[in-house]
């Protein structure tokens, strides 16, 4: 423990010295590096040494933000978020005041920024309760980068983030403006990423406020339109969606929609059997990935990623397991009898 205080005192000093006077670009990167290897081997689970850490890295944030360090800037966030992502909340007043500032449009418009001001926007959802108008600022940033093909996947980084964090009364009065943006981008211009992006997108919605508040929120913006795009884009799209953790957001949504609204769906057998053919692609436990957030590969050249400060991905569906899930719903709804006779056995119903 006091080794690991003594290290970041010196790491934080030099650090302070390489603010004032930067040199050469692989060695400022490795210092940062070392702030993330003594934060993530030493505060797993312990954080009494968090606040003997803070007194020495915060006079260093204080430098590259207050003098618009900006080659540094993006190591500050990945470390801010970093730090964020293992308080319990709520957080210390030190870490909220940093939020506001973070909105400031300015901030957002140097591309090396972008994905690590997500990740430290993420963190935050994540720990506080944001509402007014600091949920319309975040909404704005979704917004601005929702625009750009090489960034939107980012913004549904956040708006998943709101999606997980925000309660729905709260979210209410801004999903007609939400759902308008992301299906004019859907009718216009969709790219796979972006198709991928928003399938998983409202599948994470249905798992965390159910298929009716769903249905209303697409509905609002034109009548039967939640119908129209589970048929026109949800359903031949789903099956591309992968990864450990989207595979069962989008599993065990999907299992809400057949059995929550099972008259909305045309061919109801049909999309069973391919959702049962997509749980048994992942397995029930899924393949082991190296918890990293999905669809990173947008990211910009310019973005300078700490290795020891990679994000953990949270399971927003802890205990969840899809293909039990799908059965239970099946079951208790009295839908077993709609169920395929080839479906039915490999569900074992």
């Amino acid at each position: 423990g006091d080794l690991t205080v003594e290290c970041m005192k010196m790491a934080c000093s030099k650090l302070e010295r390489i603010c004032r006077n930067p040199t050469n670009t692989n060695f400022n990167h490795y210092m940062f590096e070392t702030v993330a290897a003594l934060i993530k081997s030493s505060i797993d689970g312990n954080l009494n040494n968090l606040s003997q850490f803070e007194p020495f890295l915060f006079p260093v944030f204080q430098i590259v933000l207050a003098e618009d360090l900006e080659d540094f800037a993006p190591y500050i966030f990945q470390i801010l978020a970093q730090l964020i992502e293992v308080y319990p909340p709520p957080l210390p007043a030190v870490y909220t005041q940093i939020f506001p500032p973070l909105l400031n449009p300015v901030m957002w418009e140097r591309s090396g920024n972008v994905p690590a001001l997500v990740r430290l926007l993420q963190a935050y959802l994540q720990k506080q309760q944001v509402s007014g108008e600091q949920l319309q600022g975040v909404l704005g940033v979704f917004q601005k980068l929702i625009a750009s093909k090489a960034l939107d996947h980012l913004g549904f980084y956040i708006l998943n983030a709101v999606v997980e964090s925000v309660p729905s009364e709260a979210l209410q009065q801004y999903l007609t403006n939400i759902h308008s943006l992301l299906c004019v981008r859907l009718q216009t211009s969709p790219t796979p990423k972006y198709t991928r992006a928003w399938v998983l997108f409202v599948c994470l919605f249905i798992d965390k406020h159910g298929t009716a508040v769903v249905m209303n929120s697409l509905d609002a913006l034109q009548p039967g339109l939640f119908g129209m795009l589970l048929q026109q884009v949800v359903v031949p799209n789903f099956p591309s969606v992968q990864g450990q953790m989207e595979h069962k957001l989008v599993a065990v949504a999907l299992a809400k929609v057949l059995t929550e609204c099972p008259n909305l769906v045309a061919d109801w057998g049909q999309l069973l059997g391919a959702l049962v053919a997509y749980i048994g692609s992942q397995g029930e436990n899924g393949v082991e990935d190296d918890g990293e957030a999905g669809f990173e590969s947008g990211y910009s050249a310019a973005f300078a990623q700490l290795h020891y400060s990679r994000k953990k991905e949270t399971d927003p569906l802890p205990g969840v397991v899809p293909g039990q899930f799908l059965v239970g719903e099946i079951k208790k709804l009295g839908l077993v009898d709609r169920v395929p006779l080839d479906v039915r056995q490999k569900l074992n119903l």
